[in-house]
């Protein structure tokens, strides 16, 4: 591995291992639910395409959302989807901070020798997620394990509810 890559010198060959699946897992997450917009809007792929390139995942889930809605007639059922849509909304949340963020080593120790010299360590990888808060967080590799998993059960847990209780849907499986 190239040691010019910056992210080989903060995180773990595991941590880049989960990172690399947390990147996967979204794009099968956000491949689904782009046909499903499409499906539950009646569209082409290519009238599809026009109305979902370039949206954000965020926007797309709440498209998602209200259409979803829209083939529903129980309340059970309307709430029931709402969970999903709220799981799926956080997992997308989640995978946003792992992906986007700016991950750097947490703050460094600095301990004092015998000798009265100083030595600095830097702390554990951390991602910062700075666009819109300067909260840091440290994930290990158990934890970007969790993010990944987390966009993975959504998804299904979507593919399930619309199989089950929208069936137009059927077409995307």
């Amino acid at each position: 591995m190239s040691s010019f890559f910056y992210s080989t010198n903060v995180l773990s060959q595991e941590q880049l291992a989960f990172l690399g699946i947390v990147a996967v897992e979204s794009t099968y997450t956000e491949l689904f639910i782009e046909k499903a917009i499409w499906c539950l809007a009646d569209l082409t792929e290519e009238r599809g395409r026009l109305l979902t390139f370039g949206v954000p995942m965020d926007k797309r889930v709440d498209l998602l959302g209200s259409l979803g809605e829209l083939g529903l007639k129980e309340e059970r059922l309307i709430k029931e989807f709402k969970a999903v849509i709220s799981r799926l909304k956080l997992a997308n949340t989640q995978r946003n901070h792992v992906v986007h963020g700016d991950w750097t080593f947490g703050p460094y120790t600095i301990t004092s020798l015998p000798d009265g010299s100083a030595k600095f360590a830097p702390g554990l990888p951390t991602v910062t997620k700075t666009r819109r808060s300067g909260d840091q967080v440290t994930l290990d590799a158990a934890q970007l394990n969790s993010v990944a998993e987390e966009l993975a059960l959504s998804r299904v847990e979507l593919m399930a509810f619309l199989y089950n209780h929208i069936p137009v849907t059927k077409v995307l499986f």
